[in-house]
């Protein structure tokens, strides 16, 4: 029918990727679940790892899902009563895909004709990288990636034609940014891929040669399943490479497609849509609804200039204006969540550097970057720290000074003492941290400059209405 029936990713992709991706029906796990809520348990199963993806579920709401203490390994699961039941859709595809009989197969477009140290990679077949590979905690995993060099061309100046290769991936354990840290290793980095890729090349793709700016050619092509509960026939499903990824062979790589499609045909991929193939559909989505002034207003916050108030070798500061913060973080929300669309652009990102300290989303004033480029040299031998590092060293000193300007609610008098009259003084009281944690030693000095009685509508009046609030109410 017509019914609407929600999903569970069973793997990811990254944002410039394409290809495959499998979902479950997670209406298929319903009858399980509710068992489970009524239990307090969440009976999500754990997302698997792929190779630019992370180990987090994520369910048709976009929210991360948890696996349960109580969840099985491998069997049935237990019910309340102690009885068996079994896995859910999600659960089991996820299984399957994380078997040794499963096949991931990657179409990429890679920097570089196929020869690396003299050897012509396209003439080995398929060989294997075994190559260790750290995780974001800086752990090293095992990792091994089945690759072939299907086809390749040298650089033409004449004709102008670029010095790239395409190359199938089959990645046989699932670590992060697998596939594109292997084709790095070989010297044969993927065209668009800016955490391992070739800045130059990149640029030089986007520039001259129409690759979508946040474009990685990395297109899951074929994904291969084996036969499992939820899907007794196994799963053996192809995604052409139509598309940006295409008109970039087909103009600047013609050789490389005459030569890679034949063999492409062999590995069960194909390059152009099946006419007979009647069982693809197109789904319709439907936009979701967004608040037009709010964009509007992060548009206007966008559009502004950042202001540098001073630069040195290693350092820039720069105006942070109000509503604007420092950097993402899990005040701002994730990429999903439709919060992070009604933010502006944080500094960090606008300065596109280091950031030495913060300011509150509210405040504004001057703000101090370093240059991430210093870092890969210290800047004093004897300490051996980057630019970052002395900065913020140096911040941290007792001879460094902030000065903010601050507006207060009361009249300059406390305890029946003006302090107008005390000129600067300092206040010694204890404040808790993030985490709730009391820190003594805090001291502050403070000067009260002027104040103004706005107790009554004349005054309130004749101040006027600032435009900050038009400027950044909406955001």
């Amino acid at each position: 029918g017509n019914r609407k029936r929600r999903v569970n990713l069973v793997h990811r992709l990254d944002r410039g990727a394409s290809g495959c991706l499998l979902f479950a029906y997670a209406n298929d796990d319903d009858d399980d679940e509710k068992e489970d809520e009524e239990d307090g348990i969440d009976d999500e199963g754990i997302i698997s790892s792929d190779d630019d993806s992370d180990s987090s579920g994520i369910n048709s709401s976009g929210s991360r899902r948890r696996k349960s203490s109580n969840d099985s390994d491998s069997s049935g699961k237990k019910r309340s009563d102690g009885s068996s039941r079994r896995k859910s859709s999600t659960a089991v595809l996820q299984a399957a895909l994380a078997s040794p009989n499963a096949t991931k197969t990657y179409v990429a477009l890679v920097r570089g004709e196929g020869i690396l140290h003299g050897q012509d990679l396209r003439t080995k077949g398929w060989f294997k990288v075994e190559r260790p590979i750290k995780d974001e905690r800086c752990r090293l995993n095992n990792a091994t990636t089945s690759f072939r060099f299907v086809a390749g061309q040298p650089y033409d100046e004449d004709n102008d034609m670029p010095r790239a290769s395409l190359v199938l991936a089959r990645p046989e354990t699932g670590r992060w940014h697998q596939v594109r840290r292997h084709l790095n290793g070989l010297s044969h980095p993927i065209l668009g891929d800016t955490s391992h890729g070739s800045s130059k090349t990149n640029r030089e793709w986007k520039e001259r040669r129409n690759m979508p700016g946040e474009r990685t050619c990395l297109h899951l092509a074929r994904l291969e399943l084996p036969p499992n509960e939820a899907a007794p026939d196994g799963i053996d499903v192809c995604c052409p490479l139509e598309g940006d990824m295409m008109r970039m062979m087909e103009v600047y790589l013609p050789q490389v497609l005459q030569e890679a499609e034949p063999m492409l045909a062999e590995e069960g991929i194909r390059l152009r849509p099946d006419p007979t193939n009647n069982r693809v559909m197109v789904l319709p989505y439907e936009v979701p609804k967004v608040d037009s002034e709010r964009l509007q207003a992060v548009t206007r916050l966008n559009e502004q200039g950042v202001k540098i108030l001073s630069r040195g070798e290693h350092h820039v500061v720069v105006e942070k204006p109000p509503a604007v913060v420092c950097h993402h973080s899990a005040w701002t929300g994730t990429r999903s969540e439709e919060r992070r669309l009604y933010e502006p652009t944080p500094m960090l990102q606008r300065v596109r550097d280091a950031v030495i300290h913060r300011l509150d989303r509210g405040a504004s004033g001057c703000l101090v970057f370093s240059f991430a480029d210093d870092e890969s040299a210290s800047l004093d031998s004897d300490s051996g720290v980057g630019a970052t590092t002395a900065m913020m060293n140096s911040m941290a000193s007792s001879d460094a000074q902030k000065t903010y300007v601050a507006l207060v609610h009361g009249d300059g008098k406390w305890n029946g003492e003006d302090l107008l009259q005390k000129g600067w003084f300092t206040i010694d009281v204890p404040v808790k941290d993030e985490n709730g944690k009391t820190i003594d030693g805090s001291f502050t000095d403070l000067r009260f400059v002027a104040t103004a009685d706005l107790s009554d509508d004349a005054a309130q009046d004749a101040a006027g209405a600032s435009d900050v609030g038009t400027k950044y109410g909406n955001i």
